[in-house]
């Protein structure tokens, strides 16, 4: 891969990290610094929404400009203009009065920043589906996840420690000027241009059997389909049955379990500003757990990949027990901190990476969106109840569940690897 690719596709991810990182990490740390509860803080995940249905847009931002000059790169541009404007919008309104007599304003804003950046998503994804060859995905991946990390630590763990010296305003205004900034690769890109995903004539049956997909009546008339049409190719794929299982479950306790990493260190006793270090170097570490991940991604296959990385998941979870029980020096919480994030960047590089796997030629936008908004919807809706699970429960008990359920989940991974008799995952079609 060369040095202007991975320096674009960087760009990207950070730029997508960087808002993501307050609603993720910066914003539960607030909350329940406001006393707010946990059931409550689960609940904030419903400001990604749009993450979860973008899947429903995926397809029209394949198809609108699709055949045109920089197709992707239009909408990146486009989508990235607008969530500047919301960010500075939300960095007007005074932060003791988000939860208060600006709440709709400040909800208003963040639905649009998760908007302009799910949308963003669906474009940065079928541009690194449509440039990078097959044997470079892994370090695509790799990429991708070490790229939204930095952009979640400066957006997040950077915020908490920059709001104790300049305010919370302040903050938002730089990482607007990031965002600014993070724009001029994608600028300077310059997109091959491709054809239109589809056309009135279905390949030969004996040539590509699994893409006879019409979208248009006529060469130069589109038809309306439905998105069951726009999808029923995908879903017919070799191996989505196999697939399927585990894109819904294999975050399920991760997206139940990180939403709750914050408050305890809150009820641990814990300052923003220790917070905010501990999660920074956490995060550097894992991102280079990311490019790692790559690696052996490639070396293992992407089923044993899927599998090993997965354990490692499950015990980071259940290892924040012990801080609930009492282990709160530094050198313990920061090595669980390291190795939770380690963990959790090289399963995602291995899931995303199988992801790219079940994406047509042409519908790179729409489907790796579609698996993305699985897994988004999977994940988050049972994400939501963590809090609630968590106050049920009790803390220590809540992070050995989590990681058990980690585990359980795994038997879909180890089903699919004894079934399909190969450590690849899939091919892209």
């Amino acid at each position: 891969m060369n040095l202007r690719l991975a320096l674009l596709l960087s760009s990207l991810y950070i730029s997508q990290g960087l808002p993501s990182g307050f609603f993720a990490h910066a914003l539960p740390t607030l909350l329940r610094e406001h006393g707010v509860s946990l059931t409550l803080i689960g609940l904030a995940k419903l400001l990604a929404l749009p993450w979860f249905f973008k899947f429903l847009w995926a397809p029209m931002v394949d198809r609108i400009g699709a055949g045109k000059h920089s197709h992707y790169r239009r909408w990146i541009l486009l989508m990235q203009s607008a969530g500047l404007l919301a960010l500075a919008m939300l960095s007007l309104l005074r932060p003791e009065n988000w939860f208060s007599a600006n709440l709709p304003w400040f909800l208003l804003a963040a639905l649009l920043i998760n908007t302009c950046l799910a949308t963003q998503d669906i474009a940065t994804d079928a541009l690194a589906v449509k440039i990078l060859p097959v044997q470079q995905r892994g370090l695509g991946n790799s990429i991708q996840v070490a790229g939204y990390k930095l952009g979640m630590l400066a957006g997040g763990n950077g915020l908490l420690i920059l709001m104790a010296s300049i305010g919370l305003q302040d903050g938002f205004r730089w990482l607007a000027a990031g965002l600014l900034l993070l724009m001029i690769p994608v600028l300077l890109f310059h997109e091959p241009v491709a054809q239109k995903p589809a056309s009135d004539k279905a390949p030969p049956p004996q040539e590509h059997p699994l893409h006879e997909h019409p979208l248009h009546e006529h060469p130069s008339h589109e038809q309306r389909v439905t998105l069951w049409q726009e999808w029923r190719p995908l879903l017919a794929l070799p191996g989505m049955r196999l697939w399927l299982p585990v894109l819904l479950t294999y975050k399920i306790a991760d997206s139940m379990a990180s939403g709750m990493i914050r408050p305890l260190l809150v009820d641990a006793g814990f300052t923003l500003e220790r917070i905010g270090t501990t999660g920074m170097i956490a995060s550097i570490a894992g991102m280079l757990a990311a490019f790692a991940g790559g690696l052996f991604e490639r070396w293992l296959g992407g089923w044993r990949a899927l599998f090993w990385f997965g354990v490692l998941q499950a015990a980071g979870l259940a290892a924040w027990s012990l801080v609930s029980l009492g282990w709160h020096s530094e050198q313990a919480v920061l090595g669980i901190a390291i190795f939770e994030q380690m963990a959790d960047a090289m399963s995602t590089v291995a899931l995303f990476a199988g992801m790219m796997g079940f994406c047509r030629a042409g519908h790179q936008g729409s489907d790796y969106t579609v698996q993305m908004s699985l897994f988004m919807v999977a994940s988050g809706t049972l994400g939501l109840a963590g809090g609630a699970l968590a106050e049920w429960l009790g803390v220590p008990l809540f992070f050995l569940a989590m990681g058990g359920l980690a585990l359980l989940c795994l038997g879909w991974v180890a089903r699919a690897m004894r079934i399909s008799g190969t450590p690849a995952i899939n091919k892209p079609y």
